[in-house]
């Protein structure tokens, strides 16, 4: 279980091929990510801005991107590989890349499998990224001003809190 961590800097993966996640490179079996955040710039073979490779049972939970997620597989704004998971309440505001625009970068997940999402969207202008197996594309205007708009009713701050829905 990862709650409550974040990270920034920069984190390049290992291994071959190398997998790098701004908070967990891989994992199986009953992991569960929730209230994190990663405003790192992560550049490997499998590239998350959550997780590289998540299998076997994962969540994310209330977690938001806003660092890069630079692959050359696989990239993802949340996840670059994900299998049998949730992702519930959850953004990326991050630069996804691969060498050659493929099937393999999302705004939310590169390569999914038996996935469930709920209220979990990317930034399709800043992501560079138009389309995701997962989640809802919205402009940098709407993951901006209603969301500060929505936060600032509810006493809460975008940068500090959970994500919040439009």
């Amino acid at each position: 279980v990862f709650t409550q961590c974040s990270t920034s800097g920069s984190i390049n993966g290992t291994g071959e091929p190398s997998t790098g996640g701004g908070i967990v490179a891989a994992c199986g079996d009953n992991v569960t990510i929730s209230q994190c955040y990663s405003l790192a710039s992560v550049n490997a073979a499998y590239a998350g801005g959550i997780a590289a490779v998540l299998d076997g049972g994962f969540e994310i939970n209330n977690c938001y991107v806003r660092g890069t997620a630079a692959g050359t597989v696989y990239a993802g704004g949340l996840g670059a590989v994900l299998y049998n998971g949730t992702i519930r309440n959850s953004y990326s505001t991050a630069r996804v890349s691969l060498p050659t625009k493929s099937e393999g970068a999302g705004g939310l997940a590169g390569l999914i499998d038996n996935v469930t999402v709920e209220a979990s969207y990317w930034d399709a202008e800043r992501s560079g990224i138009d389309s995701s197996p997962v989640g809802t594309a919205k402009t940098t205007e709407d993951m901006t001003y209603p969301m500060r708009r929505t936060a600032m009713k509810a006493g809460t701050s975008v940068r500090s809190g959970p994500p919040i829905q439009k």
